[in-house]
């Protein structure tokens, strides 16, 4: 996992930490779809993005790990206001991810967060 921070974001937010390469190299699992057996998959806040990868997030999130979520292979970055307590979670998906990629990143954070609004961005047209 690398880090990077962001000098433009500093302004605003303080410090942004940015996760590539989302995906573990050490064989740890990989969320399991079957795990979200009564989320409500499809039912998060939607919005329409400015990029043309989909896009998945939390307003306010709260957990104690995102490992499983995390090391989807459909995430290609991670940022997290630095703020505290963080108040946005955002995770660009890779270019040629599909819609049923974000709802099963989005059932993962359902599982994975105590506190939250999850929220999926759909590609720009």
């Amino acid at each position: 996992m690398n880090i990077r921070r962001s000098s433009a974001a500093v302004g605003a937010l303080g410090l942004i930490a940015v996760l590539t390469g989302c995906a573990s190299s050490t064989g740890s699992p990989v969320f399991d779809p079957e795990q979200t057996a009564g989320a409500s998959s499809g039912s998060y806040e939607r919005e329409t993005g400015e990029d043309t990868s989909w896009g998945v997030g939390a307003t306010d999130p709260r957990y104690e790990s995102l490992s499983p979520c995390s090391e989807d292979p459909s995430i290609e970055t991670a940022v997290q206001s630095a703020d505290l307590p963080s108040s946005r979670l955002g995770m660009r998906l890779v270019p040629g991810s599909t819609e049923a990629d974000a709802l099963r990143i989005a059932d993962c954070l359902a599982i994975a967060l105590t506190g939250g609004q999850i929220w999926i961005s759909a590609p720009a047209d």
